[in-house]
């Protein structure tokens, strides 16, 4: 089991954001987080990330209380991208990568051929090695989210959170973020959680999906368990057809109307 969570509350101020949320995510899942504008999705990511503290409530992260990990700790095991990537200064890709290494340096050391080995991988596997040399103020929005991810797999972790990973992005670059992803999941074994807004990506991609609503689970399980039309009507308000993709059996979803 990667995470553990039971009777997760968070707020702000007065303000509820989750409530009495219980989730387990297994080793070498792709598992997707779905649900409204503002029901919480996010900041469970955060959460469990560690940016962020429950109210009440625990998060076990690998066996253990995530509170118990300092941040050096937590960075090498779990890292997060966000969908929030903009960065002004023209570093090279290499060099954007090449910071997912902090994490394993100590004050002042420079950074080894091992590490410049791993940030070499870490591109090779998001197809970014050709443009290694380019300042991430030149990339398209697609090129630039692969440079993030590939600074995130420069931490070695065994988690990748990402929020929002294809917001923003064309249909081509959806779906290669995406494929990228699945093999990384799949061929890496590195445990994929995301926050996603796209229910017909998140059908073909996951392998689990937790349904958010008002801040609660309101489902849990894997894509033909979740994203069904009762349950896209009662938590989105939409009228939707939902059929079977003919080749992987995962769900398609068509929007019909809204519930007015």
């Amino acid at each position: 089991m990667i995470f553990e969570i039971e009777n997760l509350n968070f707020e702000y101020s007065s303000h509820i954001v989750l409530k009495d949320l219980n989730l387990s995510v297994l080793k070498g899942e792709f598992f997707s987080i779905i649900g409204p504008n503002g029901t919480g999705k996010s900041t469970l990511l955060r959460l469990m990330a560690g940016f962020l503290k429950p109210s009440r409530g625990n998060i076990k992260f690998m066996g253990y209380h995530l509170q118990k990990f300092n941040p050096l700790e937590l960075a090498r095991k779990r890292a997060f991208v966000s969908q929030d990537n903009f960065i002004n200064f023209p570093y090279t890709a290499y060099e954007i990568v090449l910071m997912g290494r902090f994490p394993y340096l100590r004050n002042f050391q420079i950074e080894t051929k091992e590490d410049h080995d791993i940030v070499r991988s870490a591109m090779e596997k998001t197809s970014t090695t050709h443009i290694a040399t380019r300042s991430i103020t030149d990339l398209s929005g697609g090129e630039r989210q692969r440079v993030m991810i590939a600074k995130a797999l420069a931490q070695n972790p065994s988690v990748l959170l990402l929020d929002e990973p294809t917001s923003g992005l064309d249909i081509n670059y959806q779906i290669d973020i995406m494929d990228h992803l699945r093999l990384l999941n799949r061929h890496e074994k590195v445990t994929i959680i995301m926050v996603i807004h796209d229910l017909n990506l998140a059908g073909q991609y996951s392998d689990r999906i937790l349904l958010l609503s008002k801040g609660r689970t309101y489902a849990t399980g894997s894509p033909e368990e979740v994203i069904t039309e009762q349950n896209i009507e009662e938590v989105f308000s939409l009228k939707v057809n939902i059929d079977k993709e003919p080749e992987r059996g995962f769900p398609r979803l068509m929007l019909i109307s809204r519930v007015l």
